[in-house]
């Protein structure tokens, strides 16, 4: 009899089951998942498997849509929780400002007051120049902020030129919520500033 017959401990359980390596998914829908492929291994180099890569589009498929929001409302749950580790970043020597050209900068409505107050901006005036509807998992926000292009591709509508050539955000000390709470572990241009209680 086997230790799961007994009661004893449980195996652990195998997030790649029979042959998933890779799932990922982006703010268009575009699910990615990436599989080992059934064949003879005729070397003992295992990870160097063959591999085939299926894409779906949420968006056309209610069930894998039900189930994505389901986990990313799960995982937001989880987010939530402080990390006791984590630190300021300083984005006043950031050298590429690749946050604000990689993610969507998703904006609350509190957000979005702030902004449009400091801008001196009616609310309409503000959405159409500023807002587009969010691409948002979790489903907590209504709007992202537009964005523009530069001659390194699209952008936040605020990352503006800064003293001394950088990159900079034009209303930092207005920026959303998301932006204060960015996670220094994904930027590359990281520079702790002080650990934040």
């Amino acid at each position: 009899m086997s230790g799961r017959e007994q009661g004893g401990p449980k195996e652990p359980f195998a997030l790649n089951g029979l042959s998933i390596d890779q799932i990922s998914i982006d703010q268009e829908g575009e699910l990615r998942v990436v599989f080992d492929l059934p064949v003879v291994q005729t070397t003992a180099q295992y990870h160097q498997q063959l591999q085939g890569l299926r894409t779906f589009d949420v968006y056309k498929d209610p069930e894998l849509e039900r189930l994505c929001r389901e986990l990313f409302q799960a995982v937001h749950v989880r987010v939530k929780v402080p990390d006791p580790e984590r630190q300021a970043v300083s984005c006043g020597s950031c050298r590429s400002a690749a946050c604000c050209r990689k993610y969507n900068v998703l904006v609350r409505e509190d957000d979005v007051e702030t902004l449009r107050k400091a801008l001196g901006m009616a609310f309409e005036e503000f959405r159409e120049k500023y807002l587009r509807k969010a691409v948002d998992w979790a489903g907590d926000y209504l709007w992202q902020l537009s964005c523009d292009a530069d001659a390194q591709g699209e952008k936040c509508i605020f990352l503006k030129p800064g003293p001394g050539g950088g990159m900079r955000c034009s209303v930092y000390g207005q920026r959303p919520r998301i932006c204060r709470d960015f996670d220094e572990k994904v930027c590359d241009d990281f520079e702790p500033m002080k650990p934040v209680g």
